[in-house]
């Protein structure tokens, strides 16, 4: 079963086309305007649960079907794209194709048409589906590989333990000695393959943290979002004079901050400031009495309507966006990626009527210029 999204502004067609694709045998959802489609894709790739197709009209609110592409692109969420059009000039096609867009399909066009189009384009990308559960298949046998070393290093570790102790209690010359000996090199052998497979793992894992320069990792999250807001709402960033540092996964936490700014953007339907900000601070981890360590902070503040107090705690909830408070869009999401995958906390501290901050603190061992 494929997920497919529909963006698309007439209600009476997208329901149709939803109906169709249901009956077809695909999961649907439903986006009424190109900026709600944008968010989907993001926190569907975010959640680990992303969109096979994406099918969408030409011309929408907030956004057209070819600003939409474009968008995906620059945040790295492009999947293949139908685009339903009355258009048929070929300019814009080809404009439309180098955005990114799989196939066209003209308005009006029969149910039984567009699903066996939408199979066509599928079966096009099947090679491309099975490639990645092939790697997806492959990831799981290397954890299970990795478990399997950890727990056999123990046990070997106990074996190569016992066989020294016994190896000190006999006598020079004593007819055991020779395969005490022996035992004890094999297991050593094979302690140190253990060993070596478990490095190799550590080495791959941190492999996608990197040091990144935090300041240009900010102005270029404000940049993409300043071109997907209204124009109403106004983008920015506050970095330091000076370069900040961070082992970090920079395209994860690109994810997390473009999470939070899509939330922020929700939350002022009439306008405001969004602000990114970087700064230094010595803060203490909640939960551990208080010892206070150095720490890149990244905020996203939004002027909006703020939060009533009721909504703090089911924030980070893995729950869709809901829009009338205008958060908790993907915030399980960035939750994960700050405190699982960075080892860092949030903070965040709602003024209802006023506006929002969100504070990503990350540890690092010592502030650098």
């Amino acid at each position: 079963m494929s997920r497919i999204l529909i963006a698309e502004d007439e209600d009476q067609l997208r329901v149709g086309i939803a109906l169709a694709l249901r009956t077809d045998g695909h999961e649907v959802a439903e986006a009424g305007n190109g900026l709600d489609a944008l968010q989907a894709i993001v926190a569907g790739k975010s959640a680990g649960a992303p969109f096979d197709l994406l099918i969408c009209d030409y011309q929408m609110p907030r956004m057209t079907g070819e600003e939409l592409l474009v968008k995906l692109r620059k945040v790295r969420a492009v999947l293949p794209t139908l685009i339903m059009t009355g258009y048929s000039e070929k300019e814009l096609l080809v404009r439309l194709m180098r955005a990114g867009c799989r196939d066209f399909i003209d308005k009006p066009f029969e149910p039984s048409h567009l699903c066996q189009q939408i199979r066509d384009i599928l079966a096009d990308t099947a090679d491309d589906a099975l490639e990645a559960r092939r790697k997806e298949y492959l990831a799981l046998m290397g954890e299970k590989t990795i478990q399997t070393a950890h727990d056999l290093n123990n046990i070997l570790s106990g074996a190569i333990g016992c066989a020294d102790m016994a190896l000190g209690e006999l006598e020079h010359g004593h007819p055991l000695r020779r395969r005490i000996e022996k035992l004890l090199a094999t297991s050593n052998r094979g302690a140190e393959i253990c060993r070596n497979l478990l490095k190799s793992h550590r080495a791959a894992e941190d492999s996608f943290r990197v040091t990144t320069e935090i300041n240009s990792l900010a102005a270029r999250i404000a940049a993409v979002l300043e071109d997907v807001a209204p124009e109403n709402v106004r983008i920015g960033a506050v970095t330091l004079d000076r370069p900040v540092w961070l082992s970090a996964d920079a395209e994860r936490l690109q994810q997390a901050l473009l999470n939070l700014g899509f939330n922020a953007i929700a939350s002022m339907p009439t306008g405001g400031n969004l602000t990114i900000s970087v700064a230094y601070s010595v803060a203490a981890r909640p939960g551990l009495g208080g010892r206070e360590q150095p720490c890149v902070v990244l905020s996203v503040r939004d002027t909006g309507h703020g939060l009533p107090p009721q909504m703090k705690e089911r924030l980070f909830e893995n729950r869709p966006a809901n829009r009338e408070d205008g958060h908790g869009f993907g915030l399980g999401i960035v939750k994960k990626i700050v405190e699982f995958e960075h080892g860092g906390w949030m903070a965040v501290e709602p003024e209802w009527g006023k506006g929002t901050t969100f504070s990503l603190y990350f540890p690092t061992e010592r502030i650098t210029s």
